[in-house]
C-alpha cells in the first residue's frame, strides 16, 4: 500500500520553497495475502531437483509473493519479495531460479525466486512506468541460434552491458618484392582502417615512387619493363616520374591481389596468420 505525502509551507516568505514528496509503503499486519490488486502471475513447476511447485504474483501494493502449492495441500504464501515503491505491473520467470518483475517506480528488478525475497539486481535505465517485460527461452546453443539473435543483445538488453568494440584498424607491412628496384619510403609499420581496399594501398606507392623515384624503367625478372602506363605523352614542361603513374600490383603471400579487396579480406584469407600483414609491391608484369 503506498501514500504519497507533501510538506512545506511558504509562510508568507516571499522565496518560494521547494515541494518535498515522501513515498512510503505501509505493510500489513497479515502478510501472507496481498492487500490490493494482483496485476500478474506465473508459475515455476517441479522439476528434478526440486518436487515443489510455486506461483508468483505481483500486486498493485508494491510486493510480490510466492505461493507454495500442490495437489494434496492447499497454497499457502511461503515469501514476500519486496523491493518496489510502486505497483508491480509484470513479472516472468528467466532461467532456473530468476524472477524478473517490472513496476511503476521505472525500475526492473531480478530476484532469486528460491530465497526469501533477496533482490539480486536493480536496472534503473527506464525514465516512466515499466508496464511489461518479455523474456527470451532459454535455449540458445550460441551457434546457430546466435545467427538470428546474437548473444551480445541479450546481455545489452537484460545487464546494459555493450561488447567491446571491435578494433577497426589494422597493422601492415610494406616492402618491394624480393628482385624489384622499386622503392618507396616508409615508415616501417603501417595502419589503415580494416576496410580499407587494395588499390588505396596501390595509389600509395605509386605517390611515393612518383615524388622519391625519378626513373623510366626497370628491370623485372631479367628484362626492362615500362615503369609508367599509357601512351607516353607528356604536357609541356613536366617530367615523366611527376605526371604519368606506374603500374603497380600488390602482393600477399605470392599471390597477386584484385583491387577491389579490402585489408581485413586479404588478412583473413590470403595472409592467414596472427602477426602484422606483410604486403609486397612490384610494377606490373607484362602479360
Amino acid at each position: 500500500m503506498h501514500r504519497v505525502a507533501s510538506s512545506g509551507s511558504n509562510g508568507g516568505s516571499v522565496r518560494a520553497r521547494k515541494e518535498k514528496k515522501l513515498t512510503y509503503v505501509l505493510n500489513d499486519a497479515n502478510d501472507t495475502q496481498h492487500c490490493a490488486g494482483v496485476n500478474c502471475l506465473d508459475v515455476l513447476k517441479s522439476s528434478v531437483s526440486s518436487d515443489q511447485s510455486y506461483l508468483f504474483t505481483g500486486s498493485r501494493d508494491g510486493t510480490l509473493k510466492r505461493w507454495a502449492f500442490d495437489e494434496d495441500a492447499a497454497p499457502f504464501c511461503s515469501a514476500t519479495f519486496e523491493s518496489h515503491v510502486d505497483w508491480v505491473n509484470d513479472a516472468a520467470l528467466a532461467g532456473d531460479s530468476t524472477l524478473v518483475s517490472c513496476s511503476s517506480d521505472t525500475t526492473v528488478k531480478t530476484w532469486d525466486s528460491l530465497s526469501d525475497g533477496v533482490c539480486t539486481r536493480t536496472l534503473r535505465q527506464h525514465s516512466d512506468y515499466v508496464t511489461c517485460l518479455a523474456v527470451a527461452a532459454n535455449n540458445f546453443t550460441g551457434t546457430e541460434d546466435e545467427k538470428d539473435f546474437p548473444l551480445w543483445c541479450l546481455d545489452a538488453v537484460l545487464n546494459n552491458r555493450l561488447p567491446p568494440r571491435e578494433n577497426t584498424k589494422l597493422s601492415f607491412f610494406l616492402h618491394p618484392c624480393e628482385g624489384s628496384n622499386v622503392q618507396v619510403v616508409t615508415l616501417g609499420k603501417l595502419s589503415a582502417p580494416r576496410i580499407l581496399r587494395v588499390h588505396k594501398v596501390t595509389n600509395y606507392v605509386v605517390e611515393k615512387m612518383v615524388l622519391d623515384s625519378p626513373l623510366d624503367s626497370l628491370a623485372i625478372d631479367g628484362g626492362p619493363q615500362p615503369l609508367f602506363a599509357g601512351n607516353g605523352l607528356l604536357p609541356s614542361g613536366s617530367k615523366p616520374w611527376q605526371k604519368l603513374k606506374p603500374s603497380i600490383e600488390i602482393l600477399c603471400n605470392n599471390q597477386v591481389l584484385a583491387p577491389e579487396m579490402s585489408l581485413a579480406t586479404v588478412r583473413v584469407y590470403i595472409w592467414k596468420k596472427p602477426e602484422d600483414l606483410i604486403l609486397n609491391y612490384r610494377v606490373a608484369i607484362a602479360r
